[in-house]
């Protein structure tokens, strides 16, 4: 050891290479006891898929091959080692409403779950509501409810859970048909069969809102995904190039976390067909470990595309073994996965808000988002966080 030529770096490591040519890289990190590794990310390729895996403040970090032909291990960022940082988010807004969704509901959305921001207005999806949120971006004004079913849930916890459409995603679709100015599509978790319905509300020249909500049978869309996943819980959506891009979300009880791609292009002509979404299959699914923390493995909750083919994407640690009950949220982060399909980047919060939604856009010092919450609790309103991605 130590004849070993080590260079230091920030936090007490030093790093010495042991073995690298143009196929395999081995590293050897030398720190104190308690010392936090710097964020690095494995990966691991295949000719048919990839399985990516990024350790970050302490948490455990686990490669799994299948169907290996060849195994490639890299670690990045390695030559920076810095200390992980805590991401500090601002606080901007509770999600109130002019008018409750019924008598007796409180004036607020409390189970934000999808959020699309565009110019001066922001909407969100609520998993427990049957209307969309309409929000100025200015802050101080209440948002305004807008129907998305007809019909009334119920006010109690347990039958509201049991009736609730589960609308866990919402993203912009491009203009196509009918929808000459783009959409909004909604969708439901797919996790019991009354949660596989999605919504389209189409815009008008002004990118407002406008005309009646079509509801859209996802069914023929989330059976392609059976033989997938066990325990299947949509919980983001993004377009990425000519993909549409749906996040299954992990949890305790061993479903993994995967991005699953669609071809837009069929995607959109089964909504023109009108509920024929039997047609579109995916045509590429990705597994990735996010890692846990106090041992619950973060779990994908939302996402929103990046030019240049990014996504950023909400995850947290949740400690539930399914996807229908709710459990304590232990920890949370906001990550980058880049045109590759490579975790690049993963930012664990300072507090664990249990993010839902989020939206973001390129700065000059990085990338700046909006995130929207879900407390679990009809008593705490959702709110309205923001923060921002150094590059």
């Amino acid at each position: 050891m130590a004849a070993l030529r080590c260079r230091g770096g920030a936090g007490g490591i030093s790093i010495a290479k042991l073995r690298g040519d143009d196929y395999d890289r081995l590293w050897l990190l030398r720190a104190r006891p308690g010392v936090v590794l710097p964020r690095h990310t494995h990966l691991a390729v295949n000719s048919r898929w990839c399985y990516m895996a990024r350790t970050s403040w302490g948490i455990r970090c686990s490669v799994r091959v299948r169907l290996a032909q060849r195994y490639l291990g890299i670690c990045k960022n390695l030559g920076a080692l810095e200390t992980t940082r805590m991401l500090e988010l601002t606080r901007l807004r509770t999600l109130e409403i002019r008018e409750s969704s019924a008598p007796g509901r409180p004036a607020y959305l409390s189970a934000a779950s999808g959020l699309v921001r565009l110019g001066p207005r922001f909407y969100v999806v609520a998993d427990d509501e049957y209307h969309l949120g309409v929000f100025p971006v200015a802050q101080g004004e209440p948002g305004e409810l807008l129907r998305l079913f007809p019909g009334t849930l119920p006010h109690g916890p347990r039958a509201r859970k049991k009736r609730k459409p589960d609308l866990e995603a919402l993203v912009r679709l491009p203009a196509f048909s009918e929808y000459p100015h783009g959409a909004l599509f909604a969708l439901g978790s797919g996790s019991k069969a009354n949660r596989q319905t999605g919504v389209l509300l189409g815009f008008n020249a002004q990118l407002e809102v406008e005309g009646v909500a079509r509801l859209i049978d996802l069914a023929p869309l989330y059976d392609g995904l059976a033989a997938e996943f066990d325990d299947l819980n949509i919980e983001g959506a993004a377009i990425v190039d000519d993909a549409l891009i749906l996040l299954q979300r992990g949890n305790l009880g061993g479903s993994v976390n995967s991005w699953v791609e669609f071809d837009l292009r069929a995607v959109l002509a089964g909504l023109v067909r009108g509920n024929a979404l039997d047609e579109a299959r995916p045509r590429q699914v990705r597994r990735y470990d996010l890692g846990e923390h106090h041992g619950v493995p973060l779990g994908f909750t939302d996402a929103a595309s990046l030019p240049g083919g990014e996504v950023i994407f909400t995850a947290v640690a949740e400690n539930t073994e399914d996807s229908y009950r709710d459990g304590a949220c232990v920890g949370a982060a906001i990550g980058l996965i880049d045109a590759a399909g490579i975790l690049v980047s993963l930012e664990p919060l300072a507090v664990a808000h249990k993010l839902e939604g989020i939206d973001a856009w390129p700065a000059l010092d990085g990338v700046h988002f909006l995130v929207v919450t879900d407390a679990d609790d009809a008593n705490v309103p959702a709110q309205l966080l923001s923060g921002g991605l150094a590059r």
